[in-house]
């Protein structure tokens, strides 16, 4: 069994909308509800913790139950992400991006299973682009994109192990660009990657609504 984060406090200041993202609809459906939706589906899946904003609250309340607990997110994802961990029990914790609304149910399974095998895994995709590292708009090099994912969520961790890297992080004052770089960097854990979809896009210009309303309506 695990337990599910979904984060939905984010700031969406790039989706240009003068709210919140997770609470767009797209079919009369709030994103944040699709992927809530999904994990309801796992059986594996004990409880559901979202993370919101405090000023978000009042429009979540009502899913409050034995199954959805709800607690406020921090100053950074890496708090956020804290926050829900916290209030976890299981041996396992599967964190996700509400604003990542059309992940499925067998990805979720997918990712649960090889995290108890592996104690780490997340959902990527190759990259099929030419990646650049760049300084002051000048290129330092180019990366063998042969070797390079493109990481999503959901990402799963063993809940023991992400706190005492955690701390190690505070300790430090590091921030992790996501979520498993913390037992990569402070637990010398080796983080399974499974493929996950390209439709499996995080929401965050205004174009990804679209892109995303289409991707339902086909089933993609």
């Amino acid at each position: 069994m695990f337990d599910a984060i979904l984060l939905m406090a984010g700031e969406s200041q790039r989706s240009k909308l003068q709210f919140n993202k997770v609470f767009y609809e797209i079919l009369n459906t709030p994103i944040y509800q699709y992927s809530l939706n999904q994990f309801l589906k796992v059986n594996e899946c004990d409880k559901i913790i979202l993370v919101v904003r405090k000023d978000d609250f009042d429009k979540v309340s009502h899913l409050q139950s034995d199954k959805i607990l709800i607690t406020y997110g921090g100053a950074t994802r890496q708090e956020s992400v804290a926050n829900g961990v916290k209030l976890a029990t299981r041996e396992y914790v599967l964190i996700h991006d509400a604003a990542r609304c059309n992940i499925q149910k067998e990805n979720i399974i997918e990712v649960y299973n090889e995290t108890v095998k592996n104690d780490a895994c997340v959902l990527g995709i190759k990259v099929t682009d030419t990646i650049k590292e760049v300084q002051n708009s000048l290129v330092n090099k180019t990366l063998d994109r042969n070797n390079l994912w493109a990481v999503q969520t959901p990402q799963g961790v063993n809940r023991k192990l992400f706190l005492d890297c955690l701390e190690k992080a505070n300790e430090n004052c590091y921030q992790g660009f996501d979520d498993v770089e913390l037992v990569e960097k402070f637990g010398g854990v080796k983080v399974k990657i499974i493929e996950g979809k390209h439709s499996n896009i995080k929401l965050t210009n205004p174009i990804d609504f679209k892109l995303m309303e289409l991707i339902i309506k086909e089933g993609l």
